[in-house]
Protein backbone atom coordinates (compact mmCIF):
# COMPACT_ATOMS: atom_id res chain seq x y z
CA UNK A 1 0.00 0.00 0.00
CA UNK A 2 1.30 3.43 -0.91
CA UNK A 3 2.38 5.57 2.08
CA UNK A 4 0.05 8.41 1.02
CA UNK A 5 -2.96 6.08 0.91
CA UNK A 6 -2.02 4.55 4.26
CA UNK A 7 -1.63 8.02 5.75
CA UNK A 8 -5.13 9.01 4.61
CA UNK A 9 -6.63 5.83 6.06
CA UNK A 10 -4.91 6.38 9.40
CA UNK A 11 -5.94 10.04 9.46
CA UNK A 12 -9.54 9.11 8.72
CA UNK A 13 -9.53 6.47 11.45
CA UNK A 14 -8.12 8.94 13.96
CA UNK A 15 -10.74 11.51 12.98
CA UNK A 16 -13.46 8.92 13.41
CA UNK A 17 -12.24 8.03 16.89
CA UNK A 18 -11.99 11.69 17.90
CA UNK A 19 -15.49 12.47 16.65
CA UNK A 20 -16.92 9.35 18.27
CA UNK A 21 -15.25 10.25 21.55
CA UNK A 22 -16.70 13.73 21.27
CA UNK A 23 -20.17 12.29 20.82
CA UNK A 24 -19.74 10.10 23.90
CA UNK A 25 -18.44 13.04 25.96
CA UNK A 26 -21.23 15.31 24.70
CA UNK A 27 -23.90 12.79 25.67
CA UNK A 28 -22.17 12.30 28.99
CA UNK A 29 -22.55 16.01 29.68
CA UNK A 30 -26.32 15.80 29.24
CA UNK A 31 -28.64 15.72 32.25
CA UNK A 32 -28.55 12.21 33.74
CA UNK A 33 -31.19 12.27 36.49
CA UNK A 34 -34.47 10.67 35.40
CA UNK A 35 -37.59 12.70 34.80
CA UNK A 36 -40.37 12.34 37.34
CA UNK A 37 -43.77 10.83 36.58
CA UNK A 38 -46.69 13.01 37.67
CA UNK A 39 -49.53 10.67 38.55
CA UNK A 40 -53.00 11.90 37.55
CA UNK A 41 -55.45 13.23 40.09
CA UNK A 42 -58.08 10.80 41.30
CA UNK A 43 -60.67 13.31 40.15
CA UNK A 44 -59.34 13.11 36.60
CA UNK A 45 -59.40 9.31 36.66
CA UNK A 46 -63.02 9.43 37.84
CA UNK A 47 -63.78 11.89 35.06
CA UNK A 48 -62.30 9.53 32.47
CA UNK A 49 -64.31 6.68 33.97
CA UNK A 50 -67.43 8.70 33.12
CA UNK A 51 -66.28 9.58 29.60
CA UNK A 52 -66.10 7.75 26.28
CA UNK A 53 -63.00 8.37 24.16
CA UNK A 54 -61.71 7.47 20.70
CA UNK A 55 -57.94 7.59 20.25
CA UNK A 56 -56.40 7.26 16.77
CA UNK A 57 -52.69 6.48 16.83
CA UNK A 58 -49.83 4.16 15.91
CA UNK A 59 -47.08 2.58 18.02
CA UNK A 60 -46.33 5.42 20.45
CA UNK A 61 -50.06 5.58 21.06
CA UNK A 62 -49.91 1.93 22.05
CA UNK A 63 -47.24 2.93 24.60
CA UNK A 64 -49.62 5.54 26.01
CA UNK A 65 -52.43 3.01 26.32
CA UNK A 66 -50.08 0.57 28.04
CA UNK A 67 -49.25 3.33 30.49
CA UNK A 68 -52.95 4.10 31.01
CA UNK A 69 -53.65 0.50 31.97
CA UNK A 70 -50.71 0.61 34.41
CA UNK A 71 -51.71 3.84 36.18
CA UNK A 72 -52.66 3.47 39.80
CA UNK A 73 -56.42 3.66 40.03
CA UNK A 74 -57.26 3.02 36.36
CA UNK A 75 -58.62 -0.47 36.95
CA UNK A 76 -60.39 0.54 40.15
CA UNK A 77 -62.07 3.44 38.32
CA UNK A 78 -63.43 0.99 35.76
CA UNK A 79 -61.58 2.40 32.75
CA UNK A 80 -61.62 -0.04 29.82
CA UNK A 81 -59.39 -0.05 26.73
CA UNK A 82 -60.90 -1.57 23.58
CA UNK A 83 -59.38 -1.75 20.10
CA UNK A 84 -62.13 -1.07 17.56
CA UNK A 85 -63.46 1.34 14.94
CA UNK A 86 -67.05 0.24 15.53
CA UNK A 87 -69.17 2.82 17.34
CA UNK A 88 -71.18 -0.03 18.86
CA UNK A 89 -68.19 -0.82 21.08
CA UNK A 90 -68.34 2.59 22.73
CA UNK A 91 -69.44 2.75 26.34
CA UNK A 92 -68.96 5.09 29.27
CA UNK A 93 -65.51 4.61 30.77
CA UNK A 94 -64.13 3.13 27.54
CA UNK A 95 -61.11 4.31 25.56
CA UNK A 96 -61.74 2.91 22.09
CA UNK A 97 -58.66 3.04 19.91
CA UNK A 98 -57.30 1.97 16.53
CA UNK A 99 -54.24 2.36 14.34
CA UNK A 100 -54.76 5.10 11.79
CA UNK A 101 -53.25 5.15 8.31
CA UNK A 102 -49.62 4.42 7.52
CA UNK A 103 -46.55 5.57 9.43
CA UNK A 104 -44.66 8.20 7.48
CA UNK A 105 -47.81 9.37 5.68
CA UNK A 106 -49.62 11.85 7.93
CA UNK A 107 -52.33 12.56 5.36
CA UNK A 108 -53.28 8.87 5.37
CA UNK A 109 -53.81 9.14 9.13
CA UNK A 110 -55.95 12.24 8.78
CA UNK A 111 -58.06 10.55 6.09
CA UNK A 112 -58.49 7.38 8.18
CA UNK A 113 -59.50 9.40 11.24
CA UNK A 114 -62.04 11.39 9.26
CA UNK A 115 -63.51 8.19 7.84
CA UNK A 116 -63.90 6.58 11.27
CA UNK A 117 -65.36 9.72 12.79
CA UNK A 118 -67.91 10.22 10.03
CA UNK A 119 -68.91 6.56 10.10
CA UNK A 120 -70.58 7.13 13.47
CA UNK A 121 -67.73 7.23 15.96
CA UNK A 122 -67.83 11.02 16.37
CA UNK A 123 -71.44 10.92 17.51
CA UNK A 124 -70.81 7.99 19.87
CA UNK A 125 -67.93 9.36 21.95
CA UNK A 126 -67.49 12.36 24.22
CA UNK A 127 -63.85 13.00 23.29
CA UNK A 128 -61.75 12.08 20.25
CA UNK A 129 -58.18 12.72 19.17
CA UNK A 130 -55.68 11.80 16.47
CA UNK A 131 -51.99 11.70 17.33
CA UNK A 132 -49.22 11.50 14.75
CA UNK A 133 -46.05 9.44 15.25
CA UNK A 134 -42.49 10.77 15.25
CA UNK A 135 -41.91 9.28 11.78
CA UNK A 136 -44.71 11.45 10.35
CA UNK A 137 -42.72 14.66 10.79
CA UNK A 138 -39.04 14.73 9.82
CA UNK A 139 -36.63 17.17 8.20
CA UNK A 140 -38.10 16.13 4.84
CA UNK A 141 -41.65 17.08 5.85
CA UNK A 142 -43.51 20.16 4.68
CA UNK A 143 -44.33 21.06 8.26
CA UNK A 144 -46.62 23.97 7.39
CA UNK A 145 -48.68 21.79 5.03
CA UNK A 146 -49.08 18.97 7.58
CA UNK A 147 -50.00 21.46 10.31
CA UNK A 148 -52.59 23.10 8.05
CA UNK A 149 -54.13 19.77 7.01
CA UNK A 150 -54.24 18.44 10.57
CA UNK A 151 -55.72 21.51 12.22
CA UNK A 152 -58.23 22.06 9.40
CA UNK A 153 -59.43 18.46 9.66
CA UNK A 154 -59.91 18.63 13.44
CA UNK A 155 -61.63 22.03 13.24
CA UNK A 156 -63.94 20.73 10.50
CA UNK A 157 -64.86 17.69 12.59
CA UNK A 158 -65.56 19.93 15.57
CA UNK A 159 -67.89 22.08 13.46
CA UNK A 160 -69.77 19.05 12.09
CA UNK A 161 -69.95 17.22 15.44
CA UNK A 162 -70.37 19.96 18.04
CA UNK A 163 -71.39 17.58 20.83
CA UNK A 164 -68.01 15.85 20.71
CA UNK A 165 -64.81 17.45 22.01
CA UNK A 166 -61.90 17.00 19.60
CA UNK A 167 -58.42 17.23 21.08
CA UNK A 168 -55.16 17.98 19.30
CA UNK A 169 -51.77 16.40 20.00
CA UNK A 170 -48.14 17.35 19.57
CA UNK A 171 -45.83 15.03 17.62
CA UNK A 172 -43.70 12.65 19.71
CA UNK A 173 -39.93 13.02 19.63
CA UNK A 174 -36.85 10.87 19.10
CA UNK A 175 -33.96 10.60 21.54
CA UNK A 176 -30.63 12.32 20.91
CA UNK A 177 -28.44 10.20 18.66
CA UNK A 178 -26.04 7.95 20.50
CA UNK A 179 -22.73 6.74 19.09
CA UNK A 180 -24.34 3.88 17.17
CA UNK A 181 -26.94 6.17 15.65
CA UNK A 182 -24.29 8.73 14.74
CA UNK A 183 -22.22 6.14 12.90
CA UNK A 184 -25.36 4.85 11.15
CA UNK A 185 -26.13 8.40 10.03
CA UNK A 186 -22.66 8.67 8.48
CA UNK A 187 -23.52 5.57 6.48
CA UNK A 188 -26.75 7.11 5.23
CA UNK A 189 -28.94 5.20 7.69
CA UNK A 190 -30.88 6.27 10.78
CA UNK A 191 -33.05 8.57 8.64
CA UNK A 192 -35.58 10.64 10.53
CA UNK A 193 -33.81 10.32 13.88
CA UNK A 194 -31.37 13.22 13.87
CA UNK A 195 -31.44 16.68 15.45
CA UNK A 196 -32.72 18.19 12.21
CA UNK A 197 -35.75 15.88 12.45
CA UNK A 198 -36.52 16.91 16.02
CA UNK A 199 -36.19 20.53 14.85
CA UNK A 200 -39.02 19.86 12.36
CA UNK A 201 -41.09 18.26 15.12
CA UNK A 202 -40.47 21.27 17.33
CA UNK A 203 -41.70 23.54 14.53
CA UNK A 204 -44.93 21.55 14.25
CA UNK A 205 -45.37 21.37 18.01
CA UNK A 206 -44.73 25.07 18.53
CA UNK A 207 -47.37 25.88 15.92
CA UNK A 208 -49.90 23.58 17.60
CA UNK A 209 -49.14 25.07 21.02
CA UNK A 210 -49.62 28.58 19.65
CA UNK A 211 -52.92 27.58 18.03
CA UNK A 212 -54.27 25.96 21.20
CA UNK A 213 -52.93 28.48 23.72
CA UNK A 214 -55.50 29.31 26.36
CA UNK A 215 -57.51 26.14 25.78
CA UNK A 216 -57.44 22.69 27.38
CA UNK A 217 -57.56 20.96 24.01
CA UNK A 218 -53.91 19.95 23.61
CA UNK A 219 -52.48 16.57 24.56
CA UNK A 220 -48.88 17.73 24.70
CA UNK A 221 -47.08 14.40 24.64
CA UNK A 222 -43.87 16.00 23.38
CA UNK A 223 -43.65 18.29 26.42
CA UNK A 224 -43.94 15.25 28.68
CA UNK A 225 -41.49 13.10 26.71
CA UNK A 226 -38.82 15.79 26.70
CA UNK A 227 -39.22 17.11 30.23
CA UNK A 228 -40.11 20.50 28.77
CA UNK A 229 -42.96 20.55 31.30
CA UNK A 230 -40.37 19.96 34.05
CA UNK A 231 -38.13 22.83 33.00
CA UNK A 232 -35.67 20.97 30.75
CA UNK A 233 -33.96 23.45 28.43
CA UNK A 234 -34.01 23.06 24.65
CA UNK A 235 -31.02 22.09 22.58
CA UNK A 236 -29.90 23.90 19.44
CA UNK A 237 -29.12 22.75 15.92
CA UNK A 238 -28.21 25.12 13.08
CA UNK A 239 -29.61 28.00 15.09
CA UNK A 240 -32.96 26.34 15.82
CA UNK A 241 -34.16 25.12 19.21
CA UNK A 242 -35.50 21.60 19.65
CA UNK A 243 -36.23 18.97 22.28
CA UNK A 244 -35.58 15.23 22.44
CA UNK A 245 -37.26 12.20 23.97
CA UNK A 246 -35.57 11.92 27.36
CA UNK A 247 -33.53 8.74 27.83
CA UNK A 248 -35.20 8.03 31.17
CA UNK A 249 -38.59 7.84 29.41
CA UNK A 250 -37.40 5.93 26.33
CA UNK A 251 -37.53 2.22 25.49
CA UNK A 252 -35.66 2.85 22.22
CA UNK A 253 -34.91 5.93 20.10
CA UNK A 254 -38.60 6.58 19.39
CA UNK A 255 -40.76 4.64 21.82
CA UNK A 256 -41.69 4.96 25.47
CA UNK A 257 -40.59 2.70 28.29
CA UNK A 258 -42.59 2.03 31.43
CA UNK A 259 -41.99 5.41 33.08
CA UNK A 260 -42.52 7.34 29.85
CA UNK A 261 -45.71 5.43 29.07
CA UNK A 262 -47.13 6.20 32.50
CA UNK A 263 -46.15 9.87 32.25
CA UNK A 264 -47.75 10.27 28.83
CA UNK A 265 -50.88 8.42 29.94
CA UNK A 266 -51.15 10.64 33.01
CA UNK A 267 -51.00 13.71 30.77
CA UNK A 268 -53.77 12.30 28.57
CA UNK A 269 -55.93 11.67 31.64
CA UNK A 270 -55.23 15.20 32.88
CA UNK A 271 -56.11 16.72 29.51
CA UNK A 272 -59.38 14.83 29.23
CA UNK A 273 -60.22 15.73 32.83
CA UNK A 274 -59.65 19.42 32.10
CA UNK A 275 -61.91 19.52 29.05
CA UNK A 276 -64.64 17.54 30.80
CA UNK A 277 -64.49 19.85 33.80
CA UNK A 278 -64.94 22.82 31.53
CA UNK A 279 -67.80 21.22 29.56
Amino acid sequence: MRPAVLHRIVAAAIALVVIAAGVVVWRGMMRVEPLSVAEPRRADLRSLANTSVFFGHQSVGANVLHGLAALDGSAEAGIRIVESTDARDVAVGTVVHAHMGVNGDPQSKIDAFLEVMDAGMADAVDVALLKFCYVDVTAETDVAAVFAAYTAAIADLQARHPDTTFLYATVPLATARDLKGTIRSWLGRDAGMGPEDNVARQQFNAAVRDRLAGTDLLFDIAAVESGMDQGVSPRSHAGADYYVLDDSFAADPGHLGEAGSRAAAAELVRTIGAVRERA
